[in-house]
């Protein structure tokens, strides 16, 4: 474990977002190490997001501080198209370089560990006397819709021969990015088993409006957005009717395709403490991702959350799964995961629900850590 450094976290994501790679990581190193999350200029008006709104202030806070060693900062607001427009992007982020200049004189930091997220960070290489800089690359940004594909090559590409050190989140990503770096290390996302095996606890509750007919639940928890394959939502209620579809998380973008279906219910953004109960309700486990170039790439946070719930789950062919078949039911089209439900519907075998437990067990977010600290430290020698 990485130990005794100042860590600066470029986050792609605000820190009380549904909590994936950025904020799972940063608590865990700030029990060893001081960490400045620093949370991305709103860049637009979150008039689709509430949980967002207060973004448009949050920056007057200053420093909050998190936990006894995590420190958050919420940069102030920039110019839109950043992703879009490189000369955009620069100006945004020469105000993401002061306000975390600032914040880590504030902090006495010395020498930090620069952790990166996103392309669009390679501006803020070599200017904050960092001593290290770490890009974790958790997705194909070269395959997102927001931003255009050429700019993000350019930045990524830059930013991968300038990194000390580049982590992937799957092996297709490792393969694309390994020709232009230094040294690279591939480390899956993972799981906080302690938190999300809670849905097999006898004392965990099942939140209202889960199971309130008595139906069998097959459920999703994240975000919804444009990942989401409404066609196969849709063909599995139909195909399904007796069952009621639970979506828990925040809706990206609307989905009156799915909200006039009768057994579909949507139920918002939920706190992270209460999503094992949501899990508890859960019959099966839904990935109902559409493939496509940026989906065949992730590694989907959700899998092994669902994993320590013991609960069988159904997802598409994404290449992060294989050699998971025997535990996961991996469908190859939309009527081979239609198919699929009906027969994790009927999975309620013990012995499978452990094997899906002992799977999430063996990757948590302690041991990706652990692997990324590892190659680390064999690096630099431990030295801050």
């Amino acid at each position: 474990m990485i130990e005794g450094h100042d860590v600066i976290c470029i986050s792609p994501g605000y820190w009380d977002s549904p909590w994936i790679t950025h904020q799972q990581i940063m608590k865990l190193l700030s029990g060893t190490n001081r960490v400045l999350y620093v949370e991305p200029p709103l860049s637009y008006l979150p008039i689709r997001y509430p949980e967002r709104w207060r973004k448009l202030v949050d920056f007057t806070g200053g420093l909050r501080q998190k936990e006894d060693n995590l420190w958050i900062t919420t940069c102030p607001p920039a110019l839109p198209f950043k992703r879009a427009v490189n000369a955009i992007n620069r100006v945004s982020q020469q105000l993401v370089l002061s306000w975390t200049r600032h914040a880590s004189r504030r902090l006495g930091f010395s020498n930090p560990l620069l952790w990166l997220y996103l392309p669009t960070a390679v501006e803020l290489v070599g200017k904050l006397g960092e001593s290290f800089v770490l890009y974790h690359c958790i997705d194909e940004f070269t395959a997102v819709g927001w931003g255009r594909r050429g700019l993000i090559q350019k930045q990524e590409r830059r930013l991968l021969e300038s990194a000390d050190l580049v982590v992937t989140c799957s092996e297709q990503v490792y393969r694309d990015k390994e020709p232009w770096c230094r040294q690279i290390i591939n480390v899956p996302n993972g799981v906080d088993f302690d938190h999300y095996h809670q849905a097999r606890e006898a004392g965990t509750l099942v939140p209202p409006g889960v199971r309130d007919n008595g139906s069998p639940v097959i459920g999703f928890s994240g975000v919804l957005d444009d990942r989401l394959d409404t066609d196969f939502l849709k063909a599995c209620a139909e195909h399904y009717p007796e069952c009621r579809f639970v979506l828990v998380g925040p809706a990206r973008k609307a989905f009156p395709e799915l909200e006039k279906v009768s057994n579909i219910k949507m139920m918002g953004n939920q706190p992270l403490a209460s999503l094992p109960g949501f899990m508890k309700g859960f019959d099966v486990c839904l990935i109902p991702y559409r493939m496509n170039d940026f989906v065949r790439n992730i590694s989907p946070t959700k899998l092994y959350e669902y994993l320590a719930t013991g609960k069988p789950v159904v997802a598409p062919d994404i290449p992060a799964l294989a050699g998971l078949e025997d535990i996961v039911y991996v469908g190859h089209d939309q009527d081979e995961m239609v198919k699929m439900v009906g027969e994790a519907l009927g999975d309620t075998s013990q012995e499978s629900a452990d094997r899906r437990v002992e799977a999430a067990r063996r990757n948590t977010w302690q041991q990706r850590v652990d692997a990324i600290s590892g190659k680390y430290l064999e690096f630099t020698g431990g030295a801050p």
